[in-house]
């Protein structure tokens, strides 16, 4: 079990990490700790502390993949990464591609958005910008429905595709008018 003071050191990385939107894993956690203090940091007290603020994170538009890593014996670890971040971004995971989307057809004006693994989407400020976000919310349509994404107090939207079974990784994205957003998979 490891002192308040090594906790709270733990605690700072995990919030400076988050702050920065850095994809991460709890080793890169317990290595940070390790250069700020000269208390013996724990990867076992790195791993408890982490995993009991995940909920937080989860509130915080957080997502957590385990990924086997790009290192000896290829061991898996769970890889931590803020919406509109992948968890391939990491260092040591190698970035997976699905060739099939390297053909798709993108319009004029469409961004592709990759969804986290939640199936959550993060709407890329671009887009963002050419809104009127006055009311609070934005009209997205979805498949012929119409679902209301609420601007959060950082000015990001983010919504979750999870209820209507979205079948790949990533959707095309485009302003329709000054208030809505169209999605198409």
């Amino acid at each position: 079990m490891c002192s308040v003071t090594e906790a709270q050191t733990i605690l700072d990385v995990i919030e400076d990490f988050k702050n920065d939107e850095k994809v991460f894993t709890a080793f890169d956690v317990t290595v940070e700790a390790r250069t700020r203090t000269p208390d013996k940091i724990s990867h076992r007290d790195t791993r408890r502390i982490l995993n009991g603020e995940f909920g937080q994170m989860v509130a915080e538009g957080w997502d957590r993949e385990l990924l086997p890593l790009n290192v000896k014996g290829n061991p898996s670890a769970f890889v931590y990464s803020a919406d509109g971040h992948l968890a391939d971004e990491h260092s040591l995971v190698t970035a997976t591609t699905d060739e099939d989307d390297e053909d798709e057809d993108v319009e004029d004006g469409e961004i592709v958005c990759t969804l986290t693994a939640k199936k959550r989407l993060n709407i890329p400020k671009n887009l963002l910008s050419q809104l009127d976000l006055s009311s609070g919310s934005v009209d997205v349509q979805f498949n012929n429905d119409t679902i209301y994404g609420k601007v959060e107090n950082d000015g990001r939207v983010r919504l979750s595709l999870k209820q209507f079974n979205v079948s790949k990784d990533s959707v095309k994205v485009s302003v329709l008018d000054n208030k809505t957003l169209v999605v198409n998979e």
